[in-house]
């Protein structure tokens, strides 16, 4: 659930930092991985953070003129499956979790979008 909330999260963060910011802060989450698990987890995440975030901030990026909401379920769905697909064979060496993965990120994405909404502008 944690990495849904990230990705909607640094929607919210991407309206206030700007893409520089953001490019900042996913730089920092990304060595901040290898820090976090064994040496097999860390690589799982630190691939899969880095690839969910930036695809997910181009694709925010992209669509945000339309309206914040939608750009962030855009881009956070499309963030949460690359970041599945990338972290659960490499942490777990087996596609078993994914549903589940999937379900939690999509989850925390829900939870997180009305933040944004509150946060000015649509």
């Amino acid at each position: 659930m944690f990495a849904g909330a990230a990705l909607a999260v640094r929607d919210v963060l991407h309206e206030v930092l700007g893409v520089r910011g953001i490019a900042a802060a996913i730089g920092i989450g990304t060595v901040l991985c290898w820090f976090a698990a064994t040496p097999r987890i860390a690589l799982a995440s630190t691939l899969a953070f880095l690839l969910a975030e930036t695809t997910d901030t181009a694709i925010y990026t992209r669509l945000r003129h339309r309206t914040r909401i939608c750009a962030a379920a855009a881009s956070n769905l499309v963030g949460a499956l690359i970041d599945t697909l990338v972290f659960v064979p490499l942490a777990f060496g087996s596609w078993a979790l994914l549903p589940g993965q999937l379900l939690g990120k999509t989850a925390a994405t829900v939870l997180v979008l009305p933040m944004l909404g509150r946060s000015g502008r649509r």
